[in-house]
């Protein structure tokens, strides 16, 4: 029940996320045909290629497979490029570059892919913004592992944004949200997915651990079963 609770529930918030970015990609290349742009239009095609690409493995069934991190990031860098650009995400992911460490988990993939762009579809909203009151601070996300602070390995994902405003042990209820428009379960989900993988999700300020000052918003660590790498 669970299992399908979370794929149905994670399915349907991604989904209106492509949505959303279906439609205003659409419109512009709408505008560029009529400005004959060919350049634009085949950088917006190829976005809403990656977009879909991105999302089809969301929807299929749900099974545990074994898998490296960077590759999940990879996918994840790609399905959001053309999110980065739009709200002028400065997006940093050290592992592609080989500058933070890989690791292999055993795990439902898709659900994890789901969970993860949930969050930084959070980061992208609430770092864009900080941006609007303060331009003087571009809008940063970063996207990285850690395989020394916990217990197991993690996934870190942290903003520039105005940071936590909820108690921590009111996070992962559900419904419980400051989003406008937002319904309060990404979350929620991304805590059941943690706990299919063996792991934990963790909150922290930037003081409490190990990332550039600049990240100074909110900071979420996905720990992972070291008996699961």
């Amino acid at each position: 029940m669970k299992d399908v609770m979370l794929n149905s529930g994670l399915s349907g918030m991604n989904l209106s996320l492509v949505f959303h970015e279906l439609s205003r990609e659409v419109k512009s290349i709408s505008h560029d045909i009529t400005r004959i742009n060919i350049e634009e239009i085949r950088d917006r095609i190829k976005f809403l290629y990656n977009l879909i690409e991105g999302f089809s493995p969301i929807l299929k069934q749900n099974q545990s497979s074994i898998f490296n991190i960077k590759k999940i990031l990879y996918e994840l860098k790609n399905h959001n490029s053309g999110r980065f650009t739009h709200h002028k995400i400065v997006f940093s992911c050290p592992p592609l570059t080989d500058e933070a460490d890989d690791f292999r988990i055993t795990g439902p993939i898709n659900l994890l892919f789901s969970a993860i762009n949930n969050l930084i579809d959070n980061s992208i909203y609430w770092s864009s913004f900080r941006y609007e009151k303060d331009n003087s601070i571009p809008p940063a996300i970063l996207l990285t592992t850690d395989t020394e602070t916990f217990r197991g390995p993690a996934i870190i994902i942290a903003d520039n944004g105005d940071g936590f405003k909820m108690d921590i042990e009111n996070l992962t209820k559900p419904f419980k949200t400051l989003k406008p428009g937002g319904i309060g379960l990404g979350l929620y989900y991304t805590s059941l997915v943690m706990e299919l993988c063996g792991g934990e999700i963790l909150f922290f300020n930037n003081d409490d651990i190990k990332i550039p000052k600049a990240y100074n918003g909110a900071v979420i660590a996905l720990v992972f079963n070291p008996e699961k790498k």
